[in-house]
Order: C-alpha cells, then sequence, then structure tokens
C-alpha cells in the first residue's frame, strides 16, 4: 500500500480510530470488572446472616425446578448458593423440539432442556449466563461504524477528493479496509480476550463452569460476528446513497432484525422441523454469539461467515469502482444494479415477513381464514414500498415531467 494514502486516512480517520478503541477499551475491560466485581458482591451477600434469615423464611428460595408442576426443592442452603454463583449455567438449551414432535409440541414452543457440566460440552448449544453487560450492542455498533466509513464519504466532498488522487478505485477501497477497519477489528480482538480472561482468572473456576479452551472458542466465535457486521457495513455504506432513505433504511434493518429475528428464526425452525421432523436447527444465541462466554458457534457457520464476510468485501469493491458523482442521491449509487437490488429487497422481506406472521398451528387446524387476504395485503404492500424506495428519484422525475408537461399545454 502507498504511504501517501496511508497518511490521508490517517490523517482523517486516525482520531476517529483512538476515541473508538477507548469506548471499546471500557465496555470490554468495564464490563469484565465489573462483572468480577458484581459477583464477589453477590457473594458476599449469599453467605451474610441477612441472606441466611430470609432464605429460611422464604421458601420460594427453596424451590429449585418443577417437575410436571411439582416444585423439587433444594437440598441445602449451600446448593443454592452455588447454583445461584454459578456464572454459565449447567443447563442449554437445544433445539426447539424433540425428534417424536406433535403439533402440541409446536403450539408451546417447547425447548428441549439437557443438564450437563463444564466437560458436557456441545458446539452450537446454547448456555445461559449470570452476567450482563454493554457487549451485546457492539455488533450494532460496528455495523453501523462500517456503513459510515463510506456512507459519510459520499456525503461530502473527501470522495471527490479522493478521485482525483492517482489511485485506482481498487487501491482507494482496500487502503480503508486495511489501514482503518483491519487495526479495529485487530483491537476488537485483543478487548475480547482481555475481557474472557478478566472473567476467567477473577472468578474461581468451579463457579466458572466454564473451561478456558471453550471461553476462546466463544471469544473468537464473537469476534467472527463483528467481523461480519462490519464487513456488511461496509458493503452497504458503498452501495446506498440517498442520505433520507438510506440512513432510514438502515435504521428501520437494524431496528427490525433486533427486535424480530429470533422469533423468525424461531418459526423457520418449527415450519421445517414439523415437515422434516429429523432436521435439526442450532440456537439462534449460538449462531450470532453477541458477547463471549461458553456459547460457541457451530465451526462449519463460522466458515460461512467467513466466507459471507469475504463477499460482502468483494461485492463492496465492485460498488465502490461504480459509484459516480452524478448519481449521488440517489437510494443505490450504481443504476446498473437498481433491479437486482429491488427484487432482492421485496424476496427478503417476504420471506421475513411471512416468517414473523406464521401461524403453523392456525394452518394446520384451519383456524386461519383470512391467511391468503392477509398474504396478498402483505405482497402489494412490500412491492410499493421497495419499488419507491430504490427508484424513488425516477418516480420523481417522472412526476415532475408530467407537471411540466401539463403546465405547457395550458
Amino acid at each position: 500500500m502507498n504511504s501517501m494514502l496511508k497518511n490521508i486516512y490517517y490523517q482523517r480517520y486516525g482520531k476517529i480510530l483512538l476515541v473508538l478503541m477507548g469506548v471499546f477499551t471500557f465496555i470490554y475491560v468495564g464490563s469484565g470488572v465489573n462483572s468480577v466485581g458484581s459477583w464477589y458482591e453477590l457473594k458476599e451477600y449469599f453467605y451474610s446472616e441477612e441472606f441466611s434469615h430470609s432464605y429460611d423464611k422464604d421458601t420460594s428460595y427453596q424451590i429449585k425446578d418443577y417437575q410436571h408442576e411439582i416444585p423439587v426443592y433444594y437440598q441445602s442452603i449451600q446448593e443454592y448458593r452455588d447454583d445461584a454463583l454459578t456464572v454459565f449455567d449447567k443447563f442449554y438449551f437445544s433445539h426447539l423440539a424433540p425428534a417424536e414432535s406433535t403439533l402440541s409440541d409446536y403450539t408451546n414452543n417447547d425447548y428441549e432442556l439437557i443438564e450437563g457440566e463444564a466437560n458436557d460440552y456441545q458446539v452450537g448449544g446454547w448456555y445461559s449466563s449470570q452476567l450482563y453487560s454493554y457487549i451485546t450492542i457492539v455488533a450494532r455498533v460496528i455495523f453501523c461504524l462500517g456503513f459510515l466509513l463510506f456512507f459519510v464519504d459520499q456525503k461530502t466532498n473527501f470522495n471527490r477528493f479522493l478521485f482525483s488522487l492517482p489511485f485506482k478505485r481498487r487501491e482507494l477501497f482496500l487502503g480503508k479496509v486495511v489501514y482503518v477497519a483491519l487495526p479495529l477489528l485487530g483491537f476488537l480482538a485483543l478487548m475480547i480476550v482481555s475481557y474472557s480472561l478478566i472473567l476467567y482468572w477473577g472468578i474461581p473456576k468451579p463457579y466458572m463452569n466454564v473451561t478456558l479452551l471453550q471461553l476462546l472458542y466463544s471469544s473468537f466465535s464473537h469476534w467472527m460476528y463483528l467481523v461480519f457486521a462490519l464487513t456488511a457495513g461496509i458493503f452497504f455504506g458503498t452501495m446506498l446513497g440517498n442520505l433520507v432513505f438510506g440512513v432510514l433504511a438502515i435504521l428501520a434493518g437494524i431496528l427490525l432484525l433486533s427486535g424480530n429475528f429470533n422469533w423468525a428464526y424461531s418459526n423457520l425452525n418449527l415450519m421445517v422441523t414439523y415437515f422434516f421432523p429429523q432436521v435439526r436447527f442450532v440456537s439462534a444465541t449460538a449462531l450470532f454469539v453477541t458477547e463471549p462466554g461458553k456459547t460457541g458457534s457451530p465451526w462449519l457457520f463460522l466458515l460461512i461467515l467467513f466466507g459471507v464476510s469475504l463477499l460482502f468485501l468483494y461485492l463492496g469493491e465492485r460498488m465502490f469502482h461504480k459509484i459516480s458523482l452524478e448519481n449521488n442521491g440517489q437510494f443505490v449509487t450504481s443504476p446498473e444494479i437498481r433491479l437486482p437490488v429491488c427484487i432482492t429487497i421485496i424476496i427478503g422481506s417476504l420471506l421475513f415477513f411471512g416468517l414473523l406472521n406464521f401461524d403453523l398451528t392456525g394452518m394446520v387446524v384451519n383456524e386461519y381464514p383470512y391467511f391468503w387476504r392477509d398474504l396478498l395485503i402483505q405482497i402489494v404492500v412490500i412491492i410499493v414500498v421497495s419499488v419507491t424506495l430504490v427508484y424513488s428519484q425516477n418516480i420523481r422525475n417522472w412526476l415532475l415531467a408530467k407537471r411540466d408537461l401539463r403546465i405547457q399545454q395550458k
């Protein structure tokens, strides 16, 4: 890479990178230190006389679980303490339904609950945690940073300046990735490992209920999710060009996926396993690991994430080649891809909202009489919104031309 290009990018993004590194240090290291401190405070409370009196008086503390609506009690207060202080629970949710499933299994959204110690570890299983941190928001922040890394330069004169330099578009694109994105990802990897080691060395091993290798594998799964989020943001940052509709589309997508992805994925699981009982889905929490812990993504899925990330970079680089100052303000930066983008949005939206509204029980027992009517309305709305978004500038120009024609005729 050219040193001149390196200096240009460092001068523009260097201070921002330093601020981001400080923020992520606070999030990861701060979360680790806070989690360890909170665990010791909780331990101190559980061994206090105040809690001992509360445990003896309040029988709700003594209930460990329910089996067929019958309470199962802890054998002693010490067993309760050990259970409550365990960071990563001894249980994980495996799959949404057993192989021999009936319709009632699906209507109740039953989960198969499996018990296991740290040695009984299954990649792809979801292990709940007693910890709380802000790390779960990092992936969304990283996606937005990847998007802004290219989108902001479209809306300012910096792209015009870059295109005037004696560099190919490919060099300009890869320069941002190498000098801005990669240092950020490398620093994030360091912070993720730091967080995991703070937990592992700060909390006694029996209570962690996780081995160091499992913790590091979960950390790697989390980092790969961040790589995926950043490259996805870079791709959309090069593809979208409208300051209003582009940003609104990104915000709407983040809000919809954040609040509804797990539900849509669960409905997909129910639909597939109902018709194909032997098929098994991995927990959505294990696919996209939002924070390091005991949950780790299957290695095959990590390879898929890596491949998709490379694909996003390749497509982003191709989009960057097609960016034209004449098309600044269009929803997509290249007129050539408007139709594929529009079709992709329509199909993706139909699948996503279809899964959100999916009602297997109603369809099987014929309690969904308005299914086809609702589906038709949904299709029409999605098509109208998608076409309006992608072809907004063309529609506006057409309306202006019609208005001018009417004025001339008068």
